[in-house]
């Protein structure tokens, strides 16, 4: 009996030993670790120290949307899901097509933001030459 004792013991004590270890190598559920579906806010900034008819075209997960602005600032902020394929955020600013062939020029600045967090502040000149490329900025996630 003390033989059967003494063995029932080291097998629970073996048990215990490996509840333990596996309870403590097990992720909570609540962990900070970020979730892959949680939805992602981009903030797309613009502004110029010249009012003109600028073309901004935008990425929205895989598509790319423009508007064309009279402005001097423009904001825009879009939510893309967390599991997207793509990942980058982009934003590109071209000129009027009146500046084509003249001397005229902005000085711009474009700032982009991921989850209120800026990503990306970069400034320039904007020209007339600019107008097929234009200037874009861009950032992953």
């Amino acid at each position: 009996m003390y033989k059967f004792k003494k063995m029932n013991n080291k097998i629970i004590f073996i048990l215990a030993v490996l509840v333990l270890f596996i309870s403590c190598n097990k992720e909570s559920t609540n962990s900070a670790s970020p979730d892959n579906t949680s939805a992602v806010a981009i903030k797309y900034m613009f502004t110029s120290n010249l009012s003109a008819e600028y073309r901004i075209a935008y990425k929205q997960d895989s598509l790319i949307l423009d508007e064309i602005i009279l402005t001097q600032a423009w904001s825009k902020t879009v939510n893309v899901p967390g599991n997207s394929t793509s990942k980058i955020a982009r934003l590109s600013v071209y000129p009027p097509d009146a500046w084509v062939g003249t001397g005229t020029q902005a000085n711009i600045n474009i700032k982009l933001f991921i989850d209120g967090m800026i990503k990306k502040d970069t400034s320039g000149i904007l020209a007339g030459f600019d107008r097929a490329s234009g200037i874009t900025v861009q950032t992953t996630y």
